[in-house]
């Protein structure tokens, strides 16, 4: 469960902006290059739990998503390194999704 207090501008303003482009692929509005983009455009401004539960919501937890959006998803997995989750409650289904993304990751790059 999302607590949004103490939370900046900033970062609430990336959430909804990662949110509604989720949103967007889901429905086929826009391509999913889009979402990345703006992934790779603000990589170093992402590192706060839920804009990481913005973006485990969006990654399919699969080796074919993985391997078919690799820059992408090292990028996010970057950016999760560099996250603290100290005093963080993201949920079961975001940890459980945070999990298996982490440990996909790290079989993928050990491989």
């Amino acid at each position: 469960m999302l607590k949004f207090e103490n939370v900046t501008e900033v970062i609430w303003n990336h959430v909804k902006a990662l949110a509604q482009l989720h949103n967007k692929v889901a429905v086929l509005d826009c391509e999913e290059i889009e979402l990345q983009n703006y992934v790779f455009h603000h990589k170093n401004e992402l590192n706060h739990p839920h804009i990481i539960s913005v973006l485990i919501e969006h990654i399919s937890i699969t080796n074919d998503f993985l391997q078919r959006n690799a820059e992408f998803c090292k990028v996010v997995y970057q950016i999760i390194g560099e996250t603290s989750f100290e005093n963080t409650d993201m949920g079961l289904s975001d940890n459980i999704r945070l999990e298996s993304f982490k440990e996909l990751m790290s079989e993928l790059q050990n491989a």
